[in-house]
């Protein structure tokens, strides 16, 4: 399994590698982070918005921005 053979990569060279037009390495980042980043986002909503805003959704829309950041050359 390839993404079993990157998940042992920094995730420098994960973005590296996923610049480069690896799929897998883009799905081991976002393995990576996604559970960690949805539960920060959930710790840190501030109680009035806890129902309004979904942590996922939240996560997703900061995924999406990082790839096409990266993808642009800009980190």
């Amino acid at each position: 399994n390839t993404d079993s053979n990157l998940t042992n990569r920094a995730s420098r060279e994960l973005v590296e590698m996923w610049r480069s037009g690896s799929h897998d390495a883009a799905r081991v980042l976002l393995a990576r982070y996604e559970v960690r980043l949805i539960a920060l986002v959930a710790s840190r909503l501030n109680r009035k918005y806890r129902d309004g805003i979904v942590p996922e959704e939240v996560v997703q829309s900061a995924i999406g921005s990082f790839f096409r950041v990266t993808s642009a050359g800009a980190i």
